[in-house]
């Protein structure tokens, strides 16, 4: 056959072939949509989210996901164990018959806490100090139990804790409990803290007994009996009010000989005595700026504040132990507090690293369901606060490391814990 013969006979083979206009059309290929979910996960919080999918006939999840996350029918959930960027996708059919697929990406984030460092202080560095403590007193009546943690804020970047406490027990009974906070924003603040409050400890169990011989052991016993508070209060201003006025005059003698500006020692203060007298406990406060102390019974969930919230001229500011403070009687009458009750549960000082993440606010400061939530569930779960022993304040210095989100300073918490008759 010629070649073109061979042409023609492919030309004459058949009729041209054309489509099929009746057969059903090829279904689309999926529509695939990403979106970013709009709530992250951390890792080690448990998370759950039902992932939204109106509309869809059929639907389904699959997903690469942290682990420690499985899908259900209609949700995510579990508790991530790695941090990263995860695919979840969503498979269904519109209700026009259009099959969709969706593309969800999923943050997980690391535990901040994983991601905290810890550097030590410097060691050589003027008015150097432990980067935290905790030691008890078993006294007769009560067990003292304190402990004072550098904060994380401070950690991470090798600086001193600022916070500073101290506690004793006079021959005649009386305990004498200091804590207080040194202004971060100053740079010897340290050093301030912990002289106040050695001050307080050394110098108020001579002024108590000078302020309660001759006569006034009579003060107390009125105040007990009628709450006749008149006398009882002069001499609480030669005592307790006193040795603050003493520790603010110490801090400017000792700054001047320092060659330094006494601001580069600001602190905070809160001092309370208490001593059992029978079957009743009585109790005083005093304190300048943040922070400060109550009473705490578990019996009716009661509180007895012993300090009141302070702040400074501007929002976020508090004030500081100075001389200055005690120009004005009357402010200095109202931070003078007194109670008598009953054995209590606790007596409590603390600083604002403290009483921050569990007081959000003034009102909060004074109700005694937030004062029932600290004891109850944060601090006896972590500190036997019955046993008299000295593992007691390592338990308590462990519960300092509480984590709270924004709430990294240091943090210091006295408890005096009265002991059973």
């Amino acid at each position: 056959m010629t070649d073109q013969s061979a042409e023609a006979a492919e030309f004459h083979e058949g009729p041209p072939k054309l489509p099929n206009l009746l057969a059903p059309p090829s279904p689309p290929p999926p529509v695939h949509d990403r979106e970013v979910l709009p709530v992250n996960g951390q890792v080690g919080v448990p998370f759950e989210y039902t992932v939204p999918m109106s509309g869809l006939h059929d639907p389904r999840i699959y997903m690469r996901l942290s682990p420690g996350v499985e899908p259900t029918a209609l949700a995510i959930s579990g508790t991530p164990i790695e941090a990263g960027e995860y695919a979840v996708f969503v498979e269904g059919v519109t209700a026009e018959g259009t099959s969709i697929k969706r593309e969800l990406q999923w943050t997980v984030v690391a535990d901040p806490r994983s991601m905290w460092t810890s550097m030590p202080s410097d060691t050589s560095a003027p008015y150097h100090k432990p980067d935290s403590q905790a030691f008890t007193l078993s006294a007769p009546e009560a067990l003292v139990i304190g402990a004072s943690q550098r904060g994380r804020s401070h950690a991470k970047e090798g600086l001193h804790r600022d916070d500073d406490f101290a506690f004793t027990r006079t021959t005649d009974g009386w305990l004498v409990c200091a804590a207080a906070d040194g202004a971060g924003s100053h740079p010897f603040s340290r050093e301030g803290a912990r002289r106040s409050v050695e001050y307080v400890n050394t110098e108020l169990p001579a002024l108590l007994a000078a302020a309660f011989a001759n006569g006034g052991a009579d003060a107390l016993a009125a105040y007990l009996d009628s709450g006749s508070d008149v006398a009882l209060r002069e001499r609480l201003h030669e005592s307790l009010v006193a040795v603050c006025h003493g520790a603010a005059d110490n801090l400017a003698a000792f700054a001047q000989a320092e060659g330094r500006d006494v601001r580069d020692f600001s602190t905070t203060l809160v001092v309370v005595v208490s001593r059992k007298i029978g079957q009743t406990w009585f109790a005083a406060g005093f304190a300048i700026g943040d922070g400060g102390a109550a009473v705490y019974s578990d019996l009716g969930v009661s509180v007895h504040l012993l300090s009141h919230p302070e702040g400074g001229d501007y929002a976020g500011q508090t004030r500081f132990l100075g001389v200055d403070e005690f120009m004005n009687d009357a402010v200095v009458a109202q931070r003078l507090i007194l109670w008598k009750g009953p054995t209590p549960t606790a007596i409590l000082l603390m600083t604002d690293g403290v009483s921050d993440p569990f007081f959000e606010s003034d009102d909060d400061w004074g109700q005694s369901q937030r004062w029932g939530d600290l004891w109850r569930n944060q601090i006896l779960p972590a500190c036997n606060v019955v046993r008299d022993a000295e593992e007691t304040a390592g338990e308590l210095l462990s519960w300092l490391n509480f984590y709270v989100p924004g709430h990294h300073d240091d943090r210091t918490i006295v408890l005096v814990v009265p002991k059973e008759s």
